[in-house]
């Protein structure tokens, strides 16, 4: 009954984005489109505004000046990484498909400060990670080493977490939204091939990663890129499965979390 806010997401080279007042590009069930803005974790400043934080940054004499300074830096290469995702899932050399899967991925941080339940903020190593938590606010955290092209494929890949956990939120248990581990990760690393594709990185691969794990790889030949990337994401979906953080890569959400209310 209302426009869509989020004007940002509309695209030139999709149609289906023109319209403020469609749900989820049409295909409710492909993609979920909920209103979870992202607000800033305690280690992106929390409640403070960027005044605020300057404010500490500025003054030498405070404890806090370094993690304020720290704090305005990620929020400034959050913004850039979420912008240039937006750019690039809308670029003429994706699929539909795949445009519409990295946009559904950007579009689920929303707009900032909303205070409605997704949170942003870094860390020290791992690169993305996504969590959906007990009372169903979800929270991400990037690897504060991250930067350009790598830390805006990782907004990506975790955007299209938050859109998974929403998609469950909004389903309920069991529903069409109650995606294995598996599942999950095999999506929200192609939303990461996707990007890196559109950006023309040289290559993508899980840190460290050697070629057999490269989920893209700007030398494939056009012939090649689908299978090439499907097989790179099942061989990094096989080192997932063989760690001991992500043995269990059956489990659902169902599995592993139940609503606040349940």
């Amino acid at each position: 009954m209302s426009p869509d806010p989020l004007l940002s997401s509309g695209r030139l080279g999709n149609p289906q984005t023109w319209n403020r007042y469609a749900y989820g590009l049409n295909n409710p069930l492909r993609i979920v489109d909920p209103t979870g803005l992202w607000d800033w974790d305690q280690s992106a400043g929390g409640d403070l505004s960027d005044d605020d934080l300057q404010g500490l940054a500025n003054d030498k004499h405070n404890k806090r000046h370094k993690w304020a300074q720290n704090a305005l830096n990620f929020r400034d290469e959050f913004r850039n990484a979420l912008d240039s995702a937006d750019e690039a899932a809308g670029s003429s050399t994706l699929s539909d498909d795949q445009q519409s899967a990295a946009q559904a991925g950007v579009d689920a941080y929303g707009k900032e400060g909303d205070s409605t339940g997704v949170t942003v903020g870094f860390q020290s190593g791992h690169g993305g990670s996504t969590i959906l938590n007990n009372n169903d606010t979800i929270s991400v955290m990037f690897d504060s080493s991250l930067k350009g092209d790598f830390l805006t494929v990782t907004v990506a890949h975790e955007g299209a977490h938050v859109d998974q956990a929403n998609a469950w939120l909004n389903g309920g248990e069991n529903s069409i939204g109650d995606l294995s581990h598996y599942a999950r990760e095999q999506a929200a690393w192609a939303v990461g091939s996707s990007i890196a594709q559109a950006l023309g990185m040289k290559s993508l691969a899980p840190h460290g990663g050697g070629g057999d794990l490269q989920v893209w790889s700007k030398r494939w030949a056009a012939a090649d890129i689908a299978t090439k990337r499907a097989k790179g994401i099942q061989n990094v979906l096989n080192y997932m499965r063989d760690t001991s953080s992500d043995a269990d890569m059956r489990a659902t959400f169902t599995s592993e979390h139940h609503h606040k209310d349940q």
